[in-house]
């Protein structure tokens, strides 16, 4: 893993699609608004907390490659939070993405 080479968090961007994808890195990804600096402070201090264990990654779901990143996850309303595990068997082994509906159910009911 990357832990000394990047930021706790990361904003998706063609200059790290290689580190979300390619070298078998678990990451976190929060699809949100710019608005929701709550939800952003939160996924930081975990950040902190996971260095090194996971890459911590914030996109929207609208422009240019975050929307293609959204798109590919399945992302369709924000906040969301997807947990990837890019493939490490070769070329016919699968991304596995976990979905974590509640943070949709605890930012709605704010």
């Amino acid at each position: 893993m990357y832990a000394n080479e990047s930021p706790s968090v990361i904003e998706f961007s063609n200059q790290y699609v290689e580190k979300v994808f390619k070298h078998g890195n678990p990451s976190a990804i929060l699809f949100y608004k710019e608005k929701e600096s709550d939800l952003v402070t939160a996924f930081s201090n975990a950040a902190k907390d996971f260095k090194g264990q996971l890459v911590f990654v914030t996109s929207g779901i609208t422009h240019g490659i975050q929307q293609k990143i959204s798109s590919f996850v399945g992302v369709k309303t924000i906040p969301s939070l997807v947990i990837i595990k890019p493939p490490t068997g070769g070329p016919q082994a699968e991304l596995s993405k976990f979905e974590l509906e509640d943070v949709n159910d605890k930012t709605s009911q704010e």
